[in-house]
């Protein structure tokens, strides 16, 4: 049988393609080389042949090493604090009566020490959900309102569920006396029926709602609220006659028929506003600023268009279209009512977003805080990450633009050659180039300037300082392919001349250091923000500003940090440069290099292409390695320039 441990560090390996070095699978499985090492021995010792080593690294046969982690997939003991502290608050959940300490430690197999010693932990995270732990002796209790103990469920099984990426079968698995398919079915009938939409995260979330009520339900946990009432009289009672309530009533209807239970009136109210907050309309193109208006509602206009007016004014991003913008104030509408009400959403794929989208992600973050300053509104990293999704299709396009080759066609006159031609190179790469011209002369070529390449029909007499690509006057498929990867060279080539000469003008002599001392993240920021403010890079707000940055969400790139504030706010922009031979504790992970960023305004472009750059080549723990071995300022920067290739 595998340890956790073991089995963390098999599964890393199962999703691989190729060998994983010795270092990089250590410090994923957040374990030291040797340690990595005595596991990869003891799991061959036991299972010989699964893992296999060569000078590249280590790989698993995979076949083998999936059938061995199926094995393993039995209801296991909780071995770690975290786990043991779930299971008691799924007992809890679970009971009608109180619970004995001791029937729990032997369920767990510790001590009664080591138990009541995870109480206090239990306590703080049922305060989140405004429930509280009730100790009378040796017995365990909880109290608080049914609502609130159905979104510590939700939490639970988010938190067991690998990544937080919780689907129809991690459903079916947690409640397995429930048809969850007619729930999932029932759910998206009645969406189609009143032309609703939502995505699929928000299915899982309406499918899970109503999996706990059902469960809850059964077990006699009904919600109770004495302001509405299951009496016909009065119509709804307190519930609003909307779009909601009437979809909430239809799939309540569907699920007594089928589930034989009684769907109250307040259970409808809990369904009707989770509906509220996860749908949108189904088409939305007919909208227009005034019919938005009635739908979202004034206040929630004039919050999507500050949010709109800081990004242009902060990132550099014009976000006014008016598709983006309908979509977008819909989706900042139901994001107020998951804040208001305690419902935030889930998102499987946040850690992916914030590693392979930090710019987007970054300016999702501004906005949140902007939105939070303005509501009171608590708003999460996942919802951050949903936020980075509606700017991505804009920001995308916008980089598109900027990134065409201009390209000059220099062809002799020849019936109608040129215009086949510069058909054939709008039509062939129309996503990467600009046709900036054609001439007719080679004397026209000289002193031109602004020419990326230089595509001819014919030899040149004389040298020009450009790509140069031949073109026959009838280009087939091999011409294709051959100035496909000459435009792909050129764009491989300016990226990297651009962004090595944004490294060297940023990283100053000045603001690298080697720290021998041992800090914590607060004590690192400190320092390197006060050699900024000292050389006038930035002004003493900066470090506050970037202390707020980090509460709202930590900047730690595994063993790598890009601390920096919400909003620009420097004098003159840089990159500061630490690296720690002791590891910094930084929201949890073990810091070593610490890159604080700081932009004025007008350098934005800048910042767009070394930003993200720097988070692929910090995400690769081999790089990283090979920059922390850097003795100066002069190697490292010359280690970075080559990485970034």
């Amino acid at each position: 049988m595998l340890s956790d441990k073991e089995t963390r560090l098999l599964r890393l390996l199962v999703s691989r393609d190729e060998p994983t070095p010795a270092g990089t699978l250590a410090a994923e499985a957040g374990v030291s080389l040797r340690t990595a090492k005595a596991y990869v021995a003891q799991i061959n010792q036991q299972y010989p042949g699964c893992i296999t080593s060569s000078r590249r690294g280590y790989q698993c046969e995979r076949q083998l090493a999936v059938d061995l982690l199926r094995s393993q997939e039995v209801e296991p003991v909780p071995q770690t604090g975290t786990e043991r502290r779930s299971y008691v608050m799924q007992r809890l959940l679970g009971s009608k009566d109180q619970l004995n300490v001791y029937d729990l430690c032997e369920e767990l197999y510790v001590s009664a020490s080591t138990l009541k010693a995870e109480l206090p932990r239990i306590r703080s995270t049922l305060k989140r959900f405004g429930l509280s732990l009730i100790v009378n002796g040796d017995l365990l209790a909880l109290d608080g309102a049914e609502k609130d103990k159905r979104r510590l469920m939700s939490s639970l099984l988010y938190e067991e569920a690998d990544v937080s990426f919780v689907n129809l079968s991690t459903i079916s698995q947690a409640f397995p006396n429930l048809d969850t398919d007619f729930i999932e079915r029932c759910v998206r009938e009645t969406l189609d029926a009143f032309h609703r939409f939502a995505n699929d995260f928000s299915i899982i979330d309406l499918v899970l709602h109503v999996s706990i009520t059902i469960d809850r339900i059964r077990a006699n946990h009904v919600v109770q609220d004495p302001g509405i009432s299951d009496e016909p009289a009065d119509e709804a009672g307190r519930i609003p006659d909307c779009v909601e309530t009437r979809m909430a009533q239809a799939i309540g209807a569907r699920l007594e028929e089928h589930f034989g239970i009684t769907y109250t009136r307040a259970e409808q109210a809990e369904l009707s506003l989770l509906l509220a907050s996860r749908t949108t309309l189904q088409d939305f193109r007919p909208a227009n600023r005034d019919s938005l208006k009635r739908i979202v509602g004034a206040d929630c206009i004039e919050l999507v268009d500050a949010i709109i007016d800081d990004l242009k004014s902060n990132f550099g991003i014009d976000l006014s279209d008016q598709e983006f913008y309908v979509r977008f104030a819909l989706h900042v509408k139901n994001l107020l009512l998951r804040a208001q009400y305690g419902g935030l959403s889930k998102n499987p794929l946040t850690q992916q977003i914030k590693r392979g989208c930090p710019l987007l992600y970054d300016a999702a973050v501004a906005e949140s805080e902007l939105l939070q300053r303005r509501t009171g509104l608590q708003i999460n990293d996942d919802e951050i990450a949903f936020i980075a999704f509606h700017l991505g299709s804009t920001l995308e396009t916008q980089r598109q633009l900027t990134s065409k080759i201009a390209t000059l066609l220099y062809c002799p006159v020849y019936y109608d050659a040129k215009d086949r031609l510069v058909m054939f190179l709008e039509c062939h790469f129309e996503e990467d180039i600009i046709v900036a011209g054609v001439v007719t002369e080679e004397a026209e070529l000289e002193g031109l300037s602004g020419i990326d390449l230089l595509v001819t029909t014919v030899p040149l007499n004389l040298y020009y300082d450009m790509p140069v690509f031949s073109l026959g006057l009838f280009p087939g498929e091999h011409d294709l392919s051959r100035l496909r990867a000459k435009v792909e060279d050129i764009k491989r080539e300016r990226h990297r001349d651009a962004l090595r000469d944004s490294l060297s003008r940023l990283i100053k002599p000045e603001l690298f250091s080697l720290n021998n001392r041992r800090l914590n993240r607060d004590e690192a920021i400190n320092d390197m923000a006060d050699n900024l403010i000292a050389r006038g890079y930035v002004p003493p707000a900066f470090k506050e500003q970037t202390l707020v940055r980090e509460r709202l969400s930590s900047k730690a790139v595994r063993t790598c940090a890009l601390p920096h504030p919400v909003r620009t706010c420097a004098f003159q922009s840089g990159i500061s440069i630490m690296l720690s031979k002791h590891p910094i504790e930084w929201g949890g992970a073990p810091v070593e290099l610490v890159a604080m960023l700081s932009f004025c305004r007008d350098d934005q472009e800048t910042f767009y292409k070394v930003f993200e750059p720097l988070v692929s080549v910090f995400s690769n723990q081999t790089k990283v390695r090979r920059l922390l071995r850097a003795t100066s300022y002069q190697e490292f920067m010359a280690l970075l320039c080559e990485l970034v290739d």
